[in-house]
């Protein structure tokens, strides 16, 4: 809080213990994270992670891709089945409520039939399991 208070009226913070330690915003704080992790991964475990489990947020598997942790091995990006349902739906809600999508009729079409869309989704899924 010293630092932040010094900050919005452009002064240096009195003497503080201060527990700052990330200057990013918290998007890619996470991200950061995560690179961190699998480049430090094969000298602190000796192993190197082929996959990673993300929820739908691309800037995470971007910064992944960018640095390389692997020069052999690129990392492959599973997401959460309940992620990918969310974001389905959500996106189709958007087209919804969205008047440069297409008709009306057609909208409200695509929005009394969300939940059976992802229900079926759910069960295509469940099949190409098997």
């Amino acid at each position: 809080m010293v630092c932040s208070t010094a900050a919005a009226v452009n002064k240096l913070p009195g003497k503080h213990c201060c527990s700052k330690n990330w200057h990013g915003s918290s998007s890619s704080k996470e991200a950061n994270i995560i690179q961190e992790g699998f480049q430090i991964s094969v000298a602190m475990y000796g192993a190197k992670y082929s996959k990673v489990f993300g929820d739908g947020d691309s800037n995470v598997y971007k910064t992944l891709l960018d640095s390389r942790p692997y020069d052999e091995l690129q990392v492959e990006k599973l997401e959460y089945q309940n992620h990918l349902f969310r974001n389905f739906c959500l996106k189709l809600k958007n087209i919804v409520r969205d008047s440069k999508a297409g008709p009306i009729i057609l909208r409200k079409c695509v929005g009394k039939n969300i939940f059976c869309l992802r229900i079926s989704i759910i069960s295509a899924t469940a099949h190409l399991k098997k």
